[in-house]
């Protein structure tokens, strides 16, 4: 019979067999990635933030939920990571294998605590982009789970790194883009040997117009506050961006951390359920919305007006409302996930049937019956500013024209477009 210390390397020799089987170079593929912004994933959510220790040496953490993970008697897990290295070639589509690292955990289970963190430490040399594939393999249920993590070594202030932690919750690093007011916030920069600064921006009036209209005006960023990160730490005292970096004139990147109300991503406040009905009202309507003094009634009667019965305008509104929810959960950056072009493209036409991720762009196709046409795609080009490298906006085309519309009016008639 075969040892369980057997067993163990054998999964591991299988696994770094099939990194092997990829080659030692590899072009991006067409693989279809929609399960990350479905409404309920198959697929278990694995969180990574990185962080550079060094001008030579980086920490990938790693966070999931304990239900997926297979504790033994004593509490104790026991996972294996491997992080292979993708270096990027000149033609920004070729990549071959650098490196590869083994790690063994084995982590007690806290019980004040559904997710389980773990830091998985990497020799990431300075000057290029890579690519990180992660593989960790619970030993006990030999679940394997696997995430793909782009890692920016080219500019030694840009938000990969920084590492964010919440104070007032017991200094657990933030892995999402938003923390809420009140918050506590620990920065650290690289070693720390540097001033920090910190300035915070108003959250932004700006939408995301429908795609069809090519041109827009410049998006503007004004502070409304700035001063000194002391002691490391500064506070979240209220709504919108607060904007990290080292305290230099010439440095323009650094990291950002949205402040939000205390339910975010979902919205409560009637202004906010307003706001984001200016995607399928009239001009005049909105307006006369915007405007009054009692919006959640507002709201109630648009909704209502659409779906005929109260029942059903419940409907429409969970679903509309779920939208905005998941495009702020998976699309925020350096303003409300539903404010930016993926989110609006999200909340109206729904999970795209495929998405295709490349470094440049992602790729989105729709091939919903409801929408009349056979095939709709929509792409979001990479475009990074100081504040993020999450920042994608839509290739716009008046192609789309006919299918916003579309896509409105159906909502308007109370009809949820590719439900």
């Amino acid at each position: 019979m075969l040892s369980k210390k057997s067993i163990f390397f054998g999964l591991i020799i299988l696994l770094l067999a099939g990194i092997n089987a990829c080659s030692s170079s590899k072009k991006t593929t067409q693989r279809n990635q929609a399960y990350l912004y479905a409404k309920q994933s198959a697929v278990p959510t694995i969180w990574a933030k990185v962080f550079h220790i060094s001008a030579d040496s980086s920490d990938i953490f790693i966070r999931l939920d304990n239900k997926y993970i297979q504790y033994d008697t004593a509490s104790i897990a026991h996972l294996t990571t491997i992080a292979t290295l993708f270096e990027e070639q000149e033609d920004k589509r070729t990549m071959i294998v650098r490196d590869s690292t083994i790690n063994s955990f084995n982590i007690k289970r806290n019980p004040k605590d559904n997710l389980l963190t773990l830091a998985q430490k990497i020799a990431i040399p300075e000057g290029k982009n890579y690519v990180v594939q992660l593989q960790l393999m619970d030993r006990l249920s030999k679940r394997l789970f696997k995430k793909t993590v782009e890692i920016n070594k080219n500019d030694a202030y840009n938000e990969q790194n920084f590492l964010l932690t919440d104070v007032s919750n017991g200094n657990k690093i933030i892995f999402k883009n938003y923390a809420k007011i009140g918050q506590t916030i620990k920065v650290r920069y690289r070693n720390g040997a540097l001033p920090l600064e910190v300035k915070h921006y108003a959250p932004s009036k700006k939408l995301a117009p429908p795609p069809f209209v090519v041109r827009q005006d410049k998006e503007k960023f004004t502070p409304t506050m700035k001063k000194d990160v002391e002691n490391g730490q500064f506070l979240l005292e209220e709504r919108g961006m607060y904007f990290v970096k080292v305290k230099n004139e010439e440095v323009k990147t650094g990291i950002n951390l949205m402040a939000v109300e205390k339910n975010y991503p979902k919205l409560t406040q009637a202004a906010d359920l307003v706001e984001v009905l200016r995607y399928i009202t009239k001009t005049e309507e909105y307006k006369r919305m915007i405007n009054s003094d009692r919006p959640k009634i507002q709201v109630d009667d648009f909704w209502l007006a659409r779906a005929g019965s109260r029942d059903r305008g419940r409907i429409l509104i969970k679903e509309f409302y779920g939208r905005v929810q998941r495009a702020n959960q998976f699309f925020t950056t350096y303003k409300e996930g539903w404010k930016t072009d993926r989110g609006l493209i999200y909340i109206i036409y729904g999970v795209p049937q495929m998405v295709v991720k490349r470094n440049t762009y992602e790729q989105w196709i729709y091939e919903s019956p409801n929408m009349q046409q056979q095939q709709l795609q929509f792409i979001f080009h990479h475009q990074p500013i100081p504040f993020t490298s999450e920042r994608y906006l839509l290739r716009r085309d008046r192609f789309f024209e006919e299918s916003w519309h579309r896509a409105v009016y159906e909502w308007r008639k109370g009809i949820i477009v590719n439900k």
